[in-house]
């Protein structure tokens, strides 16, 4: 079966493996059991959750895009809902997932020259 494109976001215990960037490993060890390519990962940010989970108020963010067979998800999600560290996760399929990051980078580029624009004019 063809491998496909998921983009994972991932929320993490602020504590987890004892470590400030020790999640990117957790999720590394995680992804390698399961043949999960991982394309990208990075932090996004660190921060307080609108909600307490599992007795924690904040959590790290991590967003990931991952190549990886239809059949390896189910045991992805297996292990990834029994460990400790993991607090949520959310997987999506996305088939065109490289251009969509690529259209938004220019909206959110395009909106950033715009707000500059009338920043401008506010000012003259």
């Amino acid at each position: 079966m063809a491998k496909r494109l998921y983009e994972g976001m991932f929320v993490l215990r602020t504590t987890a493996g004892g470590g400030a960037d020790a999640g990117e490993g957790i999720l590394r060890q995680l992804f390698e059991k399961h043949g999960v390519e991982c394309n990208i990962i990075e932090k996004w940010d660190e921060r307080r959750l609108a909600y307490e989970i599992d007795k924690e108020r904040r959590g790290v963010y991590w967003l990931t895009v991952l190549m990886m067979e239809p059949d390896a998800v189910k045991g992805l999600r297996r292990d990834l809902e029994y460990n400790n560290d993991v607090l949520r996760y959310l997987l999506l399929q996305e088939d065109n997932l490289m251009e969509l990051r690529a259209e938004r980078a220019k909206l959110a580029e395009k909106r950033a020259k715009e707000s500059i624009h009338s920043r401008r004019r506010r000012r003259r």
